[in-house]
């Protein structure tokens, strides 16, 4: 049964038994008919294979997950932090942009999860003020700014003083 050979995965993955885990996850994926739990038991698998040295495989999980659950949006942020990782800022910003687009769409209006709002939006900022393209990092600021459930507006509004001081420095 795919839920057990899925619980068994994770089970394995808190004792350290990386191996075993994404052998009990791919034999889960297997079994699996709901795309919705496909989704979550790639990105499991995704996260097994990055610490061991196969990101690429990784990546190739990640990105085949869209299929199982195109509503969702984690894969893309993780594909962009794996990229971030491996100092391939272009190709992260690419990802997190496409996650900060994301919503959940329910019957009567569509909810976006602050996590996969914000912390693509603050990984943008940060890319962009890495590469010194200040200004792309200050329009991103200000839509963090907006965002209603941001809990680091000290953090934002110092990052973004900086910018524009660095800014007016080269004016």
């Amino acid at each position: 049964d795919a839920y057990d050979w899925y619980n068994l995965g994770v089970m394995q993955t808190y004792q350290g038994d990386i191996k075993e885990a994404i052998e009990s996850f791919e034999k889960a994926l297997d079994s699996c008919e709901r795309n919705d739990a496909r989704y979550q038991i790639k990105r499991h698998r995704a996260g097994l294979y990055k610490p061991n040295s196969e990101r690429e495989r990784a990546k190739q999980v990640l990105s085949s997950s869209m299929i199982n659950d195109p509503s969702r949006c984690e894969h893309l942020v993780e594909l962009g932090a794996l990229y971030e990782e491996e100092g391939r800022d272009d190709e992260a910003l690419v990802f997190y942009g496409l996650a900060t687009h994301y919503s959940i769409p329910t019957s009567q209006m569509s909810l976006h999860i602050p996590y996969y709002t914000h912390f693509p939006l603050t990984r943008m900022m940060k890319i962009h003020g890495r590469k010194g393209d200040l200004r792309s990092a200050i329009e991103i600021g200000e839509k963090l700014r907006t965002c209603k459930y941001f809990r680091h507006q000290g953090p934002l509004e110092s990052y973004l003083k900086s910018f524009r001081l660095h800014i007016k420095g080269e004016d």
